[in-house]
């Protein structure tokens, strides 16, 4: 996590928050279309700009060991712990 904190580019260190917080607080795993989704809607201008908006650095770059992307899209928590 420290890591994560300290990342140089504020975006990327914003993004990585960002994600590692939706995956805490889901239900269930999360696929990868539907994060970028997510991160690709403005609230305050009530638009979806996915080209925009989308996450373009990958997720396992943005959170490194925290979690893993399997193959069929799905992004999870490396262990359930982390949710605690």
């Amino acid at each position: 996590m420290r890591t994560i904190v300290n990342k140089p580019v504020r975006a990327e260190r914003e993004e990585a928050l960002m994600l590692l917080g939706w995956l805490v607080c889901a239900k269930r795993s999360l696929k990868m279309h539907e994060v970028q989704t997510m991160k690709s809607v403005d609230l305050d201008r009530r638009a979806v700009e996915f080209e925009r908006r989308r996450f373009r650095v990958h997720p396992k770059d943005l959170c490194e060991s925290l979690v893993d992307v399997r193959e069929d899209g799905t992004i999870e928590l490396v262990h359930m712990t982390a949710r605690s």
